[in-house]
């Protein structure tokens, strides 16, 4: 949770907080007061959910939320990969146990081989000097993180909460194919359609793969199209499932109104393939050396060969030669795994992952989808991260399907064979150094005071201890003090409330609306903002937030508190460093009794409006004194 380096946690712990202090759905939007949150928070429900059933504090079920996640997503690889393999092998339980073990490892612990590179780049000086943050942001102005990047990194994002329910959905698939090996039914379809509905609330990025995978599935079943008209009655399912899963989780479907995606947009420049290929080197080692294994001796491989080349020529020539190796290995998986009539499920399931995630790469390679980054260096930041966590939950988990396999093939193939396995022992070798180090490297990443912190699960444990500057100039803030004051507000003030803090509210370096965000109450204004509702209410809100800050005499400050509903007045240590000339009317507001002092910690202190204090009355809630002192213990 800490600013420095905390990512998006503060924005999801602000979610957090206000789903449980919220009385109904969807809940207030503690970073826009007097609006709900216009976001895809259905994952944070679901923590918040489990926080409720159990009795954990939100700091509590923070910190438990990324394990769990974790270890739900290294089961959901093992059980696909079990019941894979136990198809291949039902007399051998034992052997089908052991490969098993690769799918949590390759889709979960294994980093990209760029977290090894780094030795050799400079950015790593030997030792466990490492830089955890390089292999998440490999290819420039893109992001691509992979699964342990994240869950190490601990933000409770969107993206991170939808990994297990993802893989869900594949091994739902895997258990649909299976059943329609002769004939499809409406009734296995029921199940990956409700987890495609949650799955586009958890991370509305995860529809279009996760549609596109249950379509293809929808129209591959029993003997696949025989006819135009068993072609529109697949098309009418998997509409008709598309339709149900946004029926499934309509109050959320509803209410969410997304902004700033206007369609999609071409990639005008090619990505540089020594960065790209850092990122890939290990799934498209392997399962490009499968297809051509598999495939060597049979007649077509010679024209799938060509086919993949020609279409592969043209961006090859005009110098987009990552584009040309994905449609290449691409085009190559389409001839030569089409070329099977087989039903079985488990060789579907896995010509699925192969051929869906090999279209992932090259897609990105073409097409982007225009959000609020659009214009600048990073404008396909999103959608190259998005969907290359799809591509690697993906290609990783055929990896490990393939590899029993492609090891047989390769070490069967005479000394040539032998001498492949040095590049893969290579490249596992590289991809397992982020595992070790990156972990390392990430547990020294903390605020100053907190490195020798006590191990716990409180999530707020760090501001007991330390310190922080908001700008290089300033004075530090002792944390200790706004941690006392989050406790209090937590034990007092129940339901939603509109509180003025500072106006300077990037949370993340700087720690702004850092009491909204921890208490869930409602603030005027947040970071995120301009991405989730109109710019220029936004642009308006802000304006506001920072006239409420400006010097003005105690009567105009009380009418702008009255005529904009501000139920608190937090003031801070950030707050008297960025606003000094505002601690000179407080004690005009006290006195002429717009305010009343209800909290003193060392330099801060909680004011409540007139206003605030008349409704808690009127709930039945007394204000036992107007100057509260509670152990910072």
């Amino acid at each position: 949770m800490a600013p420095v380096p905390g990512g998006e946690k503060t924005m999801e712990f602000a979610y957090l907080n206000s789903i449980l202090r919220s009385a109904e759905l969807p809940p207030a939007d503690p970073h826009f007061s007097g609006e709900t949150i216009n976001y895809y928070y259905f994952g944070l429900y679901l923590v918040a959910f489990l926080a409720k059933l159990g009795g954990f504090r939100p700091e509590i079920a923070f910190t438990l939320a990324i394990p769990t996640l974790f270890a739900l997503s290294v089961l959901n690889a093992y059980a696909i990969a079990l019941s894979w393999f136990h198809r291949s092998f039902p007399s051998d339980f034992g052997r089908t146990a052991r490969l098993s073990l690769l799918a949590p490892l390759l889709v979960c612990v294994l980093g990209n081989p760029a977290g090894f590179l780094q030795f050799f780049s400079g950015s790593a000086s030997g030792g466990w000097n490492y830089d955890f943050w390089q292999p998440s942001r490999v290819v420039q102005g893109t992001i691509t993180e992979f699964p342990y990047w994240s869950f190490l990194f601990g933000d409770l994002h969107p993206h991170v909460i939808s990994i297990p329910f993802f893989l869900a959905f594949l091994a739902l698939l895997l258990g649909t194919l299976r059943a329609q090996e002769y004939q499809p039914s409406l009734k296995v379809l029921l199940l990956p359609t409700w987890v495609l509905g949650a799955l586009a609330c958890i991370n509305p990025w995860d529809l279009p793969t996760a549609f596109g995978l249950l379509a293809v599935v929808i129209f591959q079943a029993g003997r696949g199209l025989a006819n135009t008209r068993v072609f529109l009655i697949r098309v009418s399912m998997a509409l008709g499932c598309l339709a149900l899963a946004w029926a499934f989780f309509a109050p959320f479907s509803f209410q969410y109104q997304p902004t700033g995606v206007s369609g999609l947009g071409f990639v005008p420049v090619p990505d540089d393939p020594l960065q790209w290929i850092q990122v890939w080197a290990l799934p498209l080692f392997v399962l490009g050396s499968a297809i051509f294994l598999d495939g060597r001796g049979h007649p077509s491989v010679r024209r799938a060969l060509l086919i993949a080349a020609l279409i592969a020529l043209a961006p090859a020539f005009t110098g987009w030669f990552v584009a040309a190796l994905s449609l290449f290995l691409l085009s190559l998986a389409i001839v030569l795994t089409g070329r099977s009539s087989s039903t079985d499920a488990n060789e579907s399931f896995f010509r699925l992952m192969l051929v869906t995630g090999l279209l992932l790469l090259a897609g990105l390679q073409f097409v982007y989808v225009r959000d609020f980054l659009d214009g600048s260096d990073h404008y396909r930041m999103n959608t190259v991260f998005k969907f290359s966590i799809h591509a690697w939950l993906l290609l990783m988990l055929a990896v490990s399907l393939a590899w029993p396999r492609v090891i047989h093939l390769a070490t069967s193939a005479g000394v040539l064979g032998r001498l492949w396995v040095l590049p893969l022992a290579a490249l596992c070798i590289a991809s397992l150094v982020f595992p070790l180090w990156g972990t390392a490297a990430r547990m020294e990443a903390r605020i100053q005071g907190a490195k020798n912190l006590t191990p716990t699960l409180d999530a707020l444990a760090f501001m007991r201890v330390s310190d922080f500057k908001p700008t290089p100039d300033s004075a530090s803030i002792h944390l200790k003090e706004d941690w006392t004051a989050i406790r209090w507000l937590n034990e007092h003030v129940l339901g939603h409330a509109l509180i003025l803090e500072s106006s300077q509210v990037d949370y993340y370096r700087h720690f702004g609306t850092r009491i909204a965000s921890l208490t869930g109450l409602s603030g005027l204004n947040g970071l995120h903002e301009p991405e989730q509702r109109d710019p220029t209410r936004v642009a308006a809100r802000a304006r506001l937030h920072a006239a409420l800050w400006s010097p003005r005499t105690p009567q105009e400050a009380c009418a702008l508190y009255r005529g904009h509903s501000i139920d608190i007045v937090y003031a801070g240590q950030l707050e008297r460093i960025m606003h000094p000339a505002m601690f000179e009317q407080f004690p005009g507001a006290v006195q002429s009794g717009c305010l009343e002092p209800v909290f003193t910690s060392g330099s801060t202190t909680i004011y409540f409006t007139q206003a605030f204090i008349h409704h808690r009355s009127a709930l039945g809630i007394v204000q036992k004194s107007k100057k509260t002192e509670i152990s910072d213990d």
